[in-house]
């Protein structure tokens, strides 16, 4: 069993397995992430502790599904436009496009099933779409999985050489058989078109969106102007980011503008750029008022993001002289 705990939330980020994605704090509260993982037998098993909400968006890996089970009962979950509770999974499958939300502090805990272990249902499970799917409530398996990454977790507490013990297998075996219930049980909504809503024009417009972004990073954009170059009435990208992420496309377009700033300061040379050539370059202006905002989701001024890789160059250079 392997614990970690960060006050960096990049740090976090690297250490969470079984996606390839992106992810942004918000409302940072606590400044302390933790990741628990485990092996167990051919499953991965991890226990996340946040002391912030985040916004996570990227891909599950091709080799397996990822299910998901909020713990924090007064904490919102969204994950691809779909609220989730305590009792209800969030089922990533295979190689899928994926986006999970939440405000605040939150605990959450996951398990990645390689896709050959489910050979038993290999005929239902492959005619399905790979995507994102929010289960109905529950309960009951809601409660076993909770039992089973607390019990494996304390067994690894005492015993060490658990997770390689005859006992991980038979864990695994329990796991993996609750796994193929939660992933046959039908999606929440399905069948319900939401008074002739369909969900699809929605999600095209997201992935359409963001494919506008990437395309356009550096160039500052409006909601207004995203609307436009999406081909949708504001009004339309408005109400599908709401129902996807729980906020607007202005506030989307904020934490993607802080996470490219973000990323772009902490891979700078601090002798050779500054904080304001950074930010002017992003169509920043306000230097002011978005030094403010920046530290209020990542705990930290970017001046403060800046010097740290100045630090970590100054460490490594007399690590190397030494």
């Amino acid at each position: 069993m392997k614990v970690e705990r960060f006050q960096d939330f990049d740090a976090f980020v690297e250490s969470v397995d079984g996606v390839d994605c992106v992810m942004l704090p918000r409302n940072i509260q606590q400044r302390l992430w933790c990741n628990t993982h485990l092996n167990v037998g051919e499953l991965v098993v991890q226990l996340g502790t946040l002391g912030s909400g985040n916004i996570v968006e990227g891909q599950s890996f091709s080799s397996g599904y990822l299910i998901y089970l909020p713990l924090t009962s007064d904490a919102s979950y969204v994950a691809n436009g779909q609220s989730l509770d305590v009792n209800s999974f969030a089922i990533l499958e295979p190689g899928c496009e994926f986006s999970i939300c939440t405000e605040d502090l939150h605990d959450w805990c996951a398990v990645v099933v390689p896709t050959q272990l489910f050979n038993q249902w290999e005929s239902d499970l492959t005619t399905q779409n790979r995507g994102v799917r929010v289960t109905l409530p529950m309960p009951e398996p809601a409660k076993q999985f909770r039992a089973l990454v607390q019990d494996i977790i304390s067994a690894t507490s005492v015993c060490p050489e658990f997770e390689t013990s005859p006992a991980a297998t038979a864990v695994a075996a329990d796991f993996l058989k609750l796994a193929g219930v939660i992933v046959q049980e039908p999606a929440l909504g399905a069948g319900d078109n939401h008074g002739g809503r369909p969900r699809i024009p929605r999600d095209e417009i997201v992935l359409r969106s963001k494919d506008v972004i990437k395309h356009n990073l550096g160039s500052p954009l409006l909601a207004e102007q995203l609307a436009t170059m999406v081909g949708v009435s504001g009004r339309t990208l408005r109400n599908a980011f709401h129902e996807y992420y729980g906020f607007g496309p202005a506030s989307y377009l904020r934490l993607r503008r802080l996470e490219q700033i973000h990323r772009e300061l902490r891979a700078a040379d601090a002798e050779e750029t500054t904080v304001s050539r950074v930010l002017a370059t992003n169509g920043i202006w306000e230097f002011g008022r978005f030094a403010s905002l920046y530290r209020r989701y990542f705990g930290e001024l970017p001046s403060d993001t800046l010097r740290a890789k100045a630090h970590d160059n100054s460490l490594w250079s007399s690590i190397q002289n030494r």
